[in-house]
């Protein structure tokens, strides 16, 4: 999708590339309250890319009571925005007061639901407080809503723009999280490319991708050999290279259970089944080294290492979504292949990295030769032949063929 046109009137387009540049989520409005401008990322919030469904060159009330701007509130928040806004529009909307009441009525015989059963609160807001001196900035606390998620509060934040000279010739108006800054700052924290590819699964359905699930063997054991505070800071630090693993290389960080790690690799995002295939590889491969040379250190200071089970597995057709509650921000895939890839995550031993037939065929020339892989050569064990390996796994993975990875360090 190209970038939204940036508006003709000098001033207003020196600041819309301004905002462009930041990536926020805003519009801008001329001197008369005219929509010149909204940014992609408002765009890509309210979903709508077309300039003249959202209403680009019209009264930004207008604008306001199409669905598109007010589906995405609750209508308590159209009340009170309206009650916040419309008196400061009054002064530089030409015709005035009535002119407001006239573009109201159209507004509610668009949408009623919008504005309709409200006309008389903001008729009296808009007659007691139009003649006031016109404010520079306001702030309107508002309800989002994101389909069938709970609604979130956000800040639209309109200031007037005046240029060097003091004049005044339009308006912005931003939409900012309510969040404190620092919790902003922790959520910035999170790979900016996975939350990307995590935002891309809202729409939940059918998805092919590759599934990697790793944990650290005997971990209770390790816990009982070292220290609470050096095994926190020993999980941690696996926990953030595994995870880097996954994300450098096209995945997504589903969840983790203690020491354990979930994550897919879509055919979709990373370009082909194939490259998928390799992504969620290369990733086992950085775990495997990482918990390697970890394993190392402590073999020396503790006499004890970390070795890291790692299982790949191929899903055709995983049902994929988004799982956002109040505690949790994540994606999650359901799937037969889902469970067995944990079978098979658990018959690996001793840092192995079992990855089964059906991921290995996926890879095509070029990328199994950028694993130093041949395909060709590697022999298979169904998972109920290898040794150790429990009953559950032999029931919900008995038959799937594997082969271990040997990785050269």
């Amino acid at each position: 999708m190209s970038n939204s046109s940036f508006p003709q009137e000098p001033r207003l387009r020196r600041v819309a590339e301004q905002l462009a540049s930041t990536r926020v989520a805003a519009a801008l409005c001329d001197k008369h309250w005219n929509l010149a401008w909204v940014s992609d990322d408002l765009k890509q919030v309210l979903g709508e890319w077309d300039d003249l469904k959202l209403g680009v060159g019209q009264h930004i009330l207008k604008c306001f009571g199409a669905d598109v701007w007010a589906g995405a509130v609750t209508h308590d928040s159209i009340l009170t925005s309206g009650m916040q806004g419309l008196p400061h529009m009054v002064q530089d909307t030409p015709g005035g007061i009535n002119r407001i009441f006239e573009m109201l009525d159209d507004s509610i015989q668009l949408n009623p639901a919008a504005f309709g059963g409200d006309r008389m609160q903001l008729e009296v807001a808009i007659t007691a407080d139009s003649n006031d001196p016109a404010e520079p900035m306001w702030i309107t606390q508002m309800e989002w809503v994101q389909r069938e998620l709970p609604p979130r509060t956000i800040n639209q934040i309109i200031t007037r723009l005046f240029d060097h000279q003091s004049e005044h010739f339009g308006f912005s108006v931003l939409y900012a999280s309510n969040l404190p800054a620092n919790l902003l700052g922790l959520i910035a924290r999170g790979d900016e490319d996975m939350l990307a590819r995590m935002a891309e699964l809202y729409e939940p359905g059918r998805r092919a991708a590759a599934i990697l699930f790793a944990d650290i063997e005997s971990s209770g054991t390790l816990s009982r050999q070292l220290s609470s505070a050096s095994f926190f800071h020993l999980i941690r630090s696996i926990t953030t290279k595994t995870d880097q693993a996954i994300v450098t290389n096209g995945g997504i960080v589903a969840n983790h259970a203690g020491d354990g790690v979930t994550a897919f690799f879509l055919a979709e995002q990373c370009g082909s089944p194939s490259a998928a295939a390799r992504g969620a590889l290369r990733a086992a491969r950085q775990i495997h080294l990482a918990t390697v040379q970890t394993g190392t250190e402590l073999d020396a200071l503790f006499g004890a290492g970390c070795p890291m089970r790692i299982g790949v597995h191929w899903g055709p057709s995983l049902y994929m979504g988004q799982l956002v509650t109040d505690g949790r921000l994540g994606v999650s895939a359901f799937g037969d292949e889902v469970n067995q890839c944990a079978r098979i995550e658990e018959a690996a031993s001793r840092g192995q990295t079992l990855a089964s037939k059906t991921l290995i065929e996926q890879l095509d020339d070029s990328d199994a030769a950028t694993l130093q892989l041949e395909p060709d050569s590697l022999r298979y064990t169904a998972v109920s032949a290898l040794a150790g390996v429990s009953e559950k796994a032999k029931r919900d993975a008995g038959g799937i063929p594997v082969t271990a990875i040997e990785w050269e360090h």
